[in-house]
Order: structure tokens, then C-alpha cells, then sequence
């Protein structure tokens, strides 16, 4: 079976062996997992947008090999519902990954005080324990729409994220308001 979001210009292939139900409901708050067709395949979750989650950009090192940086896109949230704090979904890691980024996007912004997330690792394979890939988590400000440029800039405690393990991604706090809505999460780096 092939979707194609919208005016996206990716050919995606659905992987999840799901009846039609199950399919539909997870295309309505952004969790299914995809293929994206090319070069690079990696399992991903839709954003929501017309653009659906998986891109891909190489860049060259002095030395002459390429890195592929890729982009993993999670709705956290829908884009009405007010969020509520903790893991709103989980997922595989198909192959050891070296994240360089991590953005933060609302489709509300928040007011009163900044919305975080946070990305947690499992501690050991299998181990259903997690902790915080983050020394520094990403914040969307008050009144903004993104992290990029914000206050603060996203650190990693980490350097790989495994093969084989789960990812969990976690809204840390919600502004005090309440007024945030439609959290989305992209993690950018490369294998």
C-alpha cells in the first residue's frame, strides 16, 4: 500500500501490518511509522504536515566521504487537544544513530511560561528504563513558535542513540497557561 501526503514530494510505503482502522487512527495524530522511498530508508513518524517525517541532506567532509543527515519527526500532541506532561509515544532505534539536533515546534505558541521535551533512552536493551538524552532539554519560549533561536539551545548527554533500543518522547512541561497546542518533536543527525 503507497500514501502520499498532501503535495509531498516523497513517495511513502506503509510498513505496519495494521487493518485499515488502526491505520487511519494513527494517520490522525501523526504516529504511524513510514518508510521514506530513496537512498536512505528509515522508519519515522509522520509529522502531520504535508511533508511527511524523514528527510535526508548529505554534506561533505574535507576528507571526502559523505554524511547523510537525516530528520525524525514525532507529533507529540494533536493540534487542538491541550497537552498534558509525559511520554506521549515510543520507538524502535533500527540502527545506531548520531543525533546533532533536536527542534521543537507548537502550532499555538505558549504563554506564561516556555513549553520543554525531552527524549529519553532506554538504559539497557529490553530494560523498559529511560533516561534523558539531554543535558540541556529544547524549550519552545513564550510567545514563539519554535526552539530554534530561542533562549536556550538543546545539549546531548549523549553521542549514540543504540541499535535496538526505544526512544521515549516525553513533554517535560507545558506552559502555565495551557494555551500550547499541536507539540511536535524533530531529532536531526545521522547513522
Amino acid at each position: 500500500m503507497v500514501v502520499v501526503f498532501g503535495k509531498a514530494r516523497s513517495r511513502i510505503t506503509i510498513t505496519d501490518k495494521i487493518n485499515k482502522t488502526g491505520i487511519d487512527n494513527r494517520l490522525q495524530f501523526g504516529l504511524l511509522r513510514l518508510v521514506r522511498s530513496g537512498n536512505r530508508n528509515r522508519t519515522a513518524a509522520n509529522s502531520g504536515s504535508a511533508n511527511a517525517g524523514g528527510s535526508g541532506s548529505a554534506s561533505s567532509s574535507s576528507s571526502g566521504t559523505s554524511t547523510v543527515f537525516e530528520s525524525w519527526d514525532y507529533a507529540l500532541t494533536d493540534e487542538t487537544t491541550q497537552p498534558s506532561t509525559g511520554v506521549s509515544l515510543t520507538d524502535g532505534i533500527p540502527y545506531n544513530f548520531f543525533p546533532t539536533d533536536a527542534q521543537v515546534y507548537v502550532t499555538t505558541a505558549p504563554t506564561g511560561s516556555p513549553v520543554v521535551v525531552d527524549i529519553l533512552q532506554e538504559t539497557a536493551q529490553n530494560s523498559n528504563v529511560f533516561a534523558s538524552i539531554f543535558t540541556t532539554r529544547p524549550q519552545v519560549d513564550v510567545n514563539k513558535y519554535t526552539s530554534v533561536g530561542g533562549s536556550v539551545t538543546p545539549v546531548f548527554g549523549v553521542t549514540t542513540l543504540n541499535k535496538g533500543f526505544r526512544n521515549a518522547y516525553k513533554i517535560y512541561s507545558t506552559d502555565s497557561n495551557n494555551v500550547a497546542r499541536g507539540i511536535k518533536v524533530i531529532l536531526v543527525g545521522h547513522q
